[in-house]
C-alpha cells in the first residue's frame, strides 16, 4: 500500500520540498509522514488536505489505514525474525 500523502503529492506533481514549504514543515518531516514513521499534527493535516485536494476526514482515514498496515507489517517482521531464530 502506498502512503496516501506520497500518492496525492505525486499526483499533484509536487516535491517533498515544495509541499513541505507550502504547509510550513521541513521536507524531512514530510518524509517521515510518507514512510509512516509519524503522523502530521492536526493543524498540518488540515493544510495538507487542502493542498492535496482532499477533505481532512478523507486524508485522516487514508492515513489511519496506512498506519495500521505499517504497524501490522512491523509486527510480522518481528514475528518472522523470532520464528527464524528458533
Amino acid at each position: 500500500m502506498t502512503n496516501p500523502i506520497r500518492h496525492h503529492r505525486k499526483r499533484r506533481g509536487l516535491t517533498l520540498a515544495e509541499l513541505g514549504a507550502a504547509i510550513g514543515v521541513s521536507h524531512t518531516s514530510l518524509a517521515y509522514w510518507e514512510r509512516g514513521e509519524a503522523l502530521p499534527a492536526p493543524e498540518h493535516l488540515n493544510r495538507l488536505a487542502d493542498l492535496l485536494g482532499l477533505s481532512s476526514d478523507k486524508l485522516r482515514a487514508e492515513l489511519e489505514a496506512f498506519r495500521r498496515e505499517y504497524e501490522q507489517r512491523a509486527v510480522a517482521k518481528v514475528t518472522n525474525a523470532a520464528a527464524l531464530r528458533r
